[in-house]
């Protein structure tokens, strides 16, 4: 039997489906619902331009290239995983 006294959950560890394969999840699907569309482009949309982002993983993970601001690079990497 496994120790799972140091166990600590992340969103990562509920990434499964019994049964099934289920594929990882991607930087830019903010919603988690498997795919990054429109929905996705409109959560980035509400916090376009925010400048005050702080160190990486602020801006609620918004800021996908943690440069402190969300801008035209996060919608860039949106981009490249529009409809995956």
């Amino acid at each position: 039997m496994e120790n799972w006294n140091f166990w600590y959950p992340l969103m990562s560890d509920y990434n499964f489906r019994i049964g099934g394969f289920y594929p990882a999840a991607s930087i830019a699907d903010f919603n988690q619902d498997t795919d990054v569309d429109i929905e996705d482009l409109l959560t980035l949309a509400e916090n376009w331009l925010r400048t005050n982002c702080g160190p990486c993983q602020w801006c609620e993970l918004k800021d996908m290239d943690c440069s402190g601001s969300v801008d035209i690079a996060d919608f860039a990497i949106l981009s490249s995983h529009w409809l995956d």
